[in-house]
């Protein structure tokens, strides 16, 4: 749970600040700004996490196993142990 919790800190870092108060400030005049606090947390964490599943898991796996076989050669040049997935 605190490893999901935690990789939804980084996409939530970049979109919650323009996104956020953009979104705060358009419906604010509808909307008490209290509730739109509360309605944007909730989609803010929710983009988050759809972020986090479309792109960084994905393009991480990808660059894992693109970027590991040449840190595992360099290391093994040099005498250091071998990294796995």
């Amino acid at each position: 749970v605190f490893i999901n919790i935690g990789a939804l800190t980084y996409p939530l870092y970049l979109i919650h600040n323009m996104a956020g108060k953009a979104i705060i400030d358009h419906y604010s005049s509808a909307v008490s700004e209290e509730v739109m606090i509360i309605v944007v947390v909730i989609l803010m964490i929710f983009l988050s996490w759809v972020i986090h599943r479309a792109f960084e898991q994905p393009f991480s796996t990808i660059l894992k196993k693109r970027l590991l076989p040449l840190a595992n050669r360099k290391e093994s040049s040099i005498g250091l142990p071998l990294r796995t997935l």
